[in-house]
């Protein structure tokens, strides 16, 4: 593809995002679902498991010939990063990947007929989605990410302010931990006269409070980027990190050398390689623990905020 001498603007990106995100119809998710859920022909539960296969394919093929997209993904620094990045793949043939993706739908039939097939739709829709295609889901993450560096500039200001309002929030549990312990210990007599007593509710009253916090921060932590460090480079390392979170769920490795390539992408600033390997760096504990869930997180937002849209 060659790419076009502008860059798309932000409708073009929702265009061509959710070109590539938005679900099959529920008409067909239904009856494909029936099939597979109660069907005792396997070679007919198959066809119904292609059919999926195949209609989000075709999808997704419509999607690459979109011109908002081509407008992304011909640039040559696009083009490089993907080939860096995918270069230690190793790929399946066509042939095993889709045994594999229908075998994964196969595997939610219903043994019994008390249950609705409408309650295994959800599942269905969730293999669909983990079934796509490597390449494909990294073009939705990178345009994902390239939408946002160029078209939401309060990113980096809103997600730091996030993250120190989710510190102080943290200190104030903590602080109602620490009085929640002392009310728990306290004995006050006729005379008004308080006696801190010790007592192992109190401890208990206090580390429910407490693991309650590390819990709900942990599910928090999956999806807030860490804090970006305010400069001229703060949405170049914005972006650094949303490649690298994509690249942990997609390789298992943050790829430095496509984050690298892609930086020399139309429209956006270039900086030194030994900065962008740094960066990388400093986000592989995050990547680890956030990259798997982060496609799904991303396709799901996407719909939503099509929803949305679409209601007003």
């Amino acid at each position: 593809m060659t790419p076009l001498e502008r860059l798309p603007t932000r409708e073009e990106f929702d265009q061509a995002l959710l070109a590539f995100v938005k679900p099959l119809e529920d008409a067909l998710i239904a009856d494909c679902t029936r099939r597979i859920a109660y069907g005792q022909d396997e070679e007919l539960r198959r066809a119904a498991a292609t059919t999926l296969l195949y209609e989000q394919w075709k999808a997704h093929q419509a999607a690459f010939d979109i011109e908002s997209v081509q407008l992304v993904l011909g640039d040559p620094a696009i083009v490089s990063a993907w080939n860096s990045a995918s270069r230690s793949v190793k790929w399946i043939s066509g042939a095993s990947a889709i045994e594999r993706a229908t075998q994964s739908l196969l595997d939610t039939k219903i043994v019994s007929l008390d249950y609705p097939a409408d309650w295994i739709e959800p599942t269905i829709r969730q293999t669909l989605d983990e079934r796509t295609a490597l390449k494909t889901k990294w073009c939705v993450m990178t345009m994902a990410a390239l939408r946002e560096y160029f078209h939401d500039e309060g990113a980096v200001s809103r997600m730091n302010a996030a993250r120190n309002r989710l510190d102080e929030l943290q200190s104030a549990v903590r602080s109602g931990a620490s009085a929640i312990r002392e009310i728990t210990q306290m004995v006050i007599d006729e005379n008004a006269s308080p006696t801190v007593l010790s007592d192992d509710a109190a401890e208990e009253a206090e580390g429910r409070i407490v693991r309650s916090l590390h819990l709900k921060m942990a599910q928090l932590n999956k999806t807030l980027p860490p804090t970006i460090r305010q400069g001229e480079t703060a949405r170049e390392r914005l972006l650094m990190y949303r490649m690298c979170v994509a690249h942990g769920g997609l390789f298992r490795s943050q790829k430095p050398t496509a984050v690298y390539e892609l930086l020399h992408a139309r429209g956006v600033r270039t900086l030194d390689r030994r900065n962008v390997d740094r960066a990388c760096q400093s986000f592989a504990t995050r990547t680890k623990t956030r990259g798997p869930s982060e496609y799904r997180r991303l396709i799901e937002q996407i719909r939503q905020t099509s929803a949305g849209a679409a209601r007003r």
